[in-house]
């Protein structure tokens, strides 16, 4: 079997989790990293467990995305990584074994090198140059500017808590989901101009597009009962096209969608019959910032919010946690992009300055 996967992030992960599992005719493979930096195989036919394999520790260098190629015969498994044996705990013992990792599928142009982005995001590029472009020059009383170099600073280490977050969380920590909200909302949730998220704002400053793929739906869906929720889909959107019908387009565009519309039960919530309400993503994450995690803790709770923290979306996690997991490794991305640019841009200035 050859599969494409991504090592959980951060890695080594905190604590053992599955990360991966396919049906293979009458049996099930299943992937798991454990905390001491190796990898766990499992093969079951039904409940019975038909092989088992625990490698040496893995060391990754990289974006996490490697090419697996697991195969079994009997009770016996061989696992090779980009083409590499991978040797057993038993055999290598403590020993560990460096892989290097890529910021994407091998084959797979991402779309930061896509030819069309800056088309597919010149309005908001325009916003963002239009709203941050132009950097304070004098600051607020008892406070001084930072430097571009703090402020990039500031979005690696926001950048690398934010992975780190989003890993935790996943692995079965949903009581953090209000720091990861937290976290995404200082990086790119904007309103008015009282907000100046970090990404969007550095993004602005250096004329930096940000695009994705994705299936951007603007539409409202038909009206429905009380007590009702339409859902849909965040998996829809990455930095690789995973669907013929995904369209290149800007962060904020994918941001801006409507991630649920709700229609509340008058009995229940004491409100007029069919009333509903629609909330988009970025909307979303300021809402669980602001309700349930480290910005506030509120006396209230958004009702749309609570219906939607209802629906379940694994074992230990639901649909809220689900899309801050997946938001979050999306605006990881994105930052991990602008560092790598404003890099690049300021060793060509400083080159050409001495030049």
């Amino acid at each position: 079997m050859f599969i494409v996967v991504r090592f959980p992030r951060p890695w080594p992960v905190h604590e053992d989790v599955q990360f991966f599992s396919v049906p293979c005719e009458a049996q099930t493979l299943s992937i798991a990293a454990t905390k001491d930096g190796r990898l766990r195989l499992l093969v079951q036919q039904g409940a019975e467990v038909v092989a088992t394999f625990q490698s040496q520790p893995i060391r990754i260098i990289g974006g996490g995305y490697v090419l697996l190629n697991p195969s079994w015969r009997g009770n016996e498994i061989t696992l090779r990584i980009n083409g590499r044996e991978i040797s057993a705990s038993t055999n290598a013992g403590e020993v560990p074994l460096v892989i290097s990792t890529n910021d994407h599928p091998v084959g797979v142009t991402p779309s930061f090198e896509d030819p069309e982005r800056a088309s597919a995001c010149a309005e908001w590029m325009t916003w963002r140059k239009r709203r941050f472009g132009t950097p304070k020059v004098a600051p607020k009383h008892k406070r001084r500017l930072k430097t571009l170099s703090e402020q990039l600073a500031e979005l690696s280490r926001a950048t690398r808590s934010l992975a780190d977050l989003a890993a935790i969380v996943q692995q079965g920590r949903p009581h953090l989901i209000g720091h990861l909200a937290t976290e995404l909302r200082a990086l790119v949730y904007w309103n008015g101009k009282n907000y100046s998220p970090l990404l969007l704002r550095l993004a602005g400053q250096l004329d930096i597009p940000l695009p994705l793929y994705a299936l951007v739906d603007q539409s409202v869906p038909p009206t429905f009962g009380d007590s009702k929720l339409h859902v849909k889909t965040s998996e829809a959107a990455n930095i690789i096209r995973t669907l013929p019908s995904q369209r290149l387009c800007d962060l904020q565009d994918w941001l801006e969608g409507i991630m649920l519309t709700a229609s509340y039960a008058s009995d229940v919530y004491a409100m007029t019959p069919g009333q509903r309400g629609d909330l988009s993503r970025k909307d979303l994450i300021s809402k669980v910032a602001t309700t349930m995690g480290s910005a506030h803790y509120d006396e209230d709770l958004p009702i749309d919010l609570e219906l939607l923290f209802r629906i379940q979306g694994g074992p230990n996690s639901n649909e809220i946690a689900c899309f801050l997991i997946y938001a979050a490794n999306i605006v990881t991305a994105m930052s991990s992009h602008v560092l790598s640019m404003a890099a690049t841009r300021i060793l060509r200035e400083s080159l050409t300055s001495k030049a």
